[in-house]
């Protein structure tokens, strides 16, 4: 089966992936602590820069932050919020994320973190140029729009919650089809809204991220059918390899060098292991981690331009604690980032 998934990846030239060393890519691992006592620090996302936000906070409160050069700032807070969370920057340093103030709210911050926008819009994502995505609420559904700050294009009826946005404002997301009693995963291009079928025995799905080539991954499974990391190729589904076992994996990140990460859990022991899949094939990133110690990389959850990787860890010892990580390459040279005018 593994061989299978290789030569049908391959054939799509995902094994083509260019500029990347022979040799094994190896990472060191940056650790990332909120406030003294708090039990969760989530790396949501990153950018070129590698400047990292995300959530922290003890059970109950949270506050957004960015993690820039070894520093840990947190995000001004929206008036009477007790969950705030940072989901995405761009290269210009604009943070997008949410809030759960009465009911969910947009939020944008500058890149000094400070609040400049709070709306009643749930911003889900941003590109490298500033352009985000989120959705409205709307009766009977939701629907989705792009925004490059000064104006907003909403998608229409059938759009739901955009997840992920490229820098050439491809959008994808995911939809309730009432009829089908299912969720569906579109693609949202220039005005245009494209249905993308599901893998075989899939009936809802979660696409977490698309890069400038159109590709997108995210998670798709159903009553009978485990999770599964899958890979939208020309809008197409193709099941993605987790770690070897009995597992239930997800994808949550990709590049342009076609680098995919994500996580699956042994569905025997409950282990859950972060991954990166490069050159088609699979590798835990624990295994690919120098200096971990008793420490676990659970979940990776975004990966940029560069291959540096945001990860949630477990820091061992008995803890039931999750701190954020970053995982940089030790042995590669970077492909460049994009221009960024400020």
């Amino acid at each position: 089966m593994r061989s299978f998934f290789r030569l049908a990846l391959s054939c799509l030239g995902l094994l083509a992936v260019g500029c990347l060393a022979s040799a094994e890519v190896r990472y060191r691992l940056v650790p990332i602590y909120g406030h003294p006592g708090d039990v969760f620090v989530g790396a949501m996302g990153l950018n070129d820069n590698g400047d990292v936000v995300g959530v922290a906070g003890p059970n109950g409160r949270s506050d957004a932050f960015i993690f820039r050069g070894g520093v840990m700032t947190f995000l001004t807070r929206p008036q009477g919020a007790s969950y705030v969370q940072a989901n995405a920057i761009s290269d210009s340093g604009m943070i997008v994320g949410w809030s759960d103030n009465s009911s969910y709210q947009g939020l944008r911050w500058d890149s000094s973190g400070n609040l400049i926008y709070s709306g009643s819009d749930p911003i889900e994502n941003i590109n490298y140029q500033g352009h985000f995505c989120g959705f409205r609420y709307s009766s009977p559904y939701n629907y989705g729009y792009v925004s490059d700050g000064n104006s907003i294009t909403g998608f229409g009826p059938g759009s739901g919650v955009p997840r992920a946005i490229n820098n050439n404002d491809l959008t994808v997301g995911v939809y309730y089809d009432s009829a089908l009693q299912a969720n569906e995963v579109y693609f949202w291009n220039q005005g245009i809204i494209t249905y993308a079928p599901l893998l075989e025995g899939c009936s809802q799905v979660s696409p977490r991220a698309v890069n400038d080539l159109g590709d997108a991954v995210g998670a798709c499974w159903g009553n009978s059918t485990p999770t599964k990391a899958c890979l939208w190729h020309n809008q197409q589904p193709f099941p993605l390899p987790g770690l070897p076992g009995p597992t239930r994996s997800e994808a949550t990140g990709i590049n342009n060098r076609n680098e995919i990460v994500g996580d699956s859990t042994d569905t025997t022991t409950q282990i859950q292991s972060a991954w990166i899949y490069r050159n088609g094939v699979t590798t835990d990133l624990n295994r690919l981690t120098d200096g971990l110690g008793r420490q676990h990389i659970l979940v990776a959850t975004a990966i940029n331009q560069r291959g540096w990787i945001t990860v949630e860890v477990d820091p061992g010892a008995g803890s039931t604690s999750r701190i954020g990580g970053l995982l940089i390459p030790v042995n590669r040279l970077p492909l460049p980032g994009p221009t960024v005018s400020h």
